[in-house]
């Protein structure tokens, strides 16, 4: 058996008789079983997920798409639909559930 600790990739193995009292010439045939030693490499770093941008301040003054998201008296609203200025997102909420403005969480 050979130790084979120190050999890496694409390495050669060479096998030397140090004594031959024969005149014949022997054809020997060598099997080569590479075992990892049940080590498992590592696994690549998963990298940190994008940081969700915190959603701007509502402002009276702007005009939102739906699915758009601001905050207003620290809470997160959702614009339901196009939607410009008029009354903040909490008040009108208040007034009517299934309108333009919705929490977002």
């Amino acid at each position: 058996m050979v130790d084979t600790t120190l050999i890496t990739a694409n390495e050669t193995l060479s096998f030397i008789a140090s004594s031959i009292e024969s005149e014949s010439v022997e054809t020997f045939t060598f099997e080569v079983i590479a075992d990892d030693g049940g080590v498992t490499p590592d696994p690549d770093p998963t990298p940190d997920p994008d940081p969700t941008p915190d959603p701007g301040s509502w402002d009276s003054s702007a005009t939102y798409l739906g699915g758009e998201i601001v905050t207003y008296s620290n809470q997160s609203w959702k614009a339901q639909g196009w939607v410009q200025g008029g009354t903040n997102p909490e008040a009108t909420y208040e007034n009517d559930k299934w309108g333009v403005w919705r929490p977002a969480n």
